[in-house]
Parts: C-alpha cells; structure tokens; sequence
C-alpha cells in the first residue's frame, strides 16, 4: 500500500484490493483482480492433471502410453490452467469519457446525474463470542443529483486505506470532471 500512496496513477494503475484500471476505447476500464495468478494455477492445473492420467493409464499394460498419456495430459492441463488464470472477471466499473457516463455493473449513470465521488465512513457490525463489535472502514461511493449513492468499494478501517480511497476518488473526479468529497471528518485531506 505504500507504494500505491506514493506513486502517482499511471496506466495500468493497479488499486490494492480491488483491481486494475487500464485504458481502452471504452474509456478507464477497472477490471477486478484474479484470485489465482496465472502460473499458480498453470501449476495446480498441470499437477492435477498429471495425477489424473497417472490414475487412469496405470492400469495400461504398455508403459510407453502411460507416459505419453501423462505428457499429452501435464500440456493440455497447463495450457487450460494457465488460459483460465488470465481471464479476467467482466468490469467493475467504465469511466467512459467519450460518452460521458460511468457504467457501473448495474448500468450506465451518465455524467449530467452524478454530483459527486464521495469518500465517507461505513459501519459493519460482526459478532464475536456473543457480543457485537462495530467498525468503520473507509468507503468510496458514487452520489447522484438526486441525492441517492452507490457504494462502490470498502477498504478498511486504517489511515492507509482512507488515504487510498481519497486518491482514487480524487482521481476518478479528475477523469469525470465530477468534484470529490471527503466526508469522514478525518484529518490531513489528499492534496
């Protein structure tokens, strides 16, 4: 997280947590991050596989197709492991200048209706050995003229993770022309 605070967005901006923003002709595009990198799971993938046809073309009487068998399978599964590893999940969230509009999973909220990126405090509750513990973690939300919000991501309940939603909306406020807010109260704004 220090690394993000200190260096300035630069495409492709990667936002710890949540994902990584690129540019294409749709505009600032942030696409959520993998859950298992492509080697890792090129790895499993392969070891899986190979254990596999292990399995099954042990009980060949000719030891030559039982390794063949299992090579054939180790390439095949890797390839597929390290395909299905790349793959990124659908958009999270379009900043699409050209249209002016935000395009959200939820749809499209065109330019005219959002008044402002907003940075505030969320309250969770959880329950652990039968009493409730509440928190506030820093949030990062889209208001609309009409008054209503859409929250957009959680980070965290410390300075590093305020300090990363005040850079992210400030930014997202710099590609929309749309102002930023921080409502938490906290000390020592963004500059």
């Amino acid at each position: 997280m220090p690394v993000f605070l200190r260096s300035p967005p630069q495409l492709p901006w990667t936002i710890p947590g949540w994902g990584q923003v690129r540019q294409d002709f749709s505009g600032y595009v942030l696409h959520e991050g993998r859950a298992v990198p492509a080697l890792v799971a090129g790895v499993i993938g392969a070891s899986l596989t190979v254990a596999l046809a292990l399995l099954v073309t042990g009980f060949s009487p000719s030891p030559a197709t039982t390794l063949w068998s299992a090579v054939a399978a180790a390439v095949v599964g890797a390839a597929a492991a390290v395909v299905a590893g790349r793959r990124t999940a659908a958009p999270v969230l379009c900043i699409d200048g050209a249209g002016r509009q935000v395009v959200l999973r939820d749809g499209p909220i065109p330019f005219s209706t959002v008044d402002r990126w907003v940075v505030r405090w969320t309250e969770s509750s959880t329950s652990s050995q039968g009493r409730r513990i509440s928190r506030h973690t820093a949030a990062l939300a889209l208001r609309r003229t009409d008054g209503t919000e859409t929250a957009l991501r959680q980070f965290g309940e410390d300075p590093a993770a305020l300090q990363a939603a005040r850079k992210i909306a400030a930014t997202f406020a710099g590609w929309t022309g749309r102002p930023w807010a921080d409502e938490t109260g906290a000390a020592a704004p963004l500059a």
